[in-house]
């Protein structure tokens, strides 16, 4: 079993939705169209705190 301090910046979907500021049927579409990716590991699905800036960053470049 993985510990919390052994992951690298991952967050679960609950956290990342809450993250970028959106509901958790709006992260699945996102991951649905490909706009971001998962880490799966054992039944648990994480995203890289990273790839969540990176998004970020993106839909903020697009707005201006």
């Amino acid at each position: 079993m993985l510990l919390k301090a052994e992951l690298p910046d991952m967050l679960n979907l609950s956290h990342a939705a809450e993250f970028l500021g959106i509901s958790r049927p709006t992260l699945y579409a996102l991951l649905f169209q490909g706009e971001l990716k998962t880490v799966d590991i054992d039944n648990f699905r994480f995203i890289l705190k990273t790839d969540l800036e990176n998004y970020k960053t993106r839909r903020e470049e697009k707005h201006l």
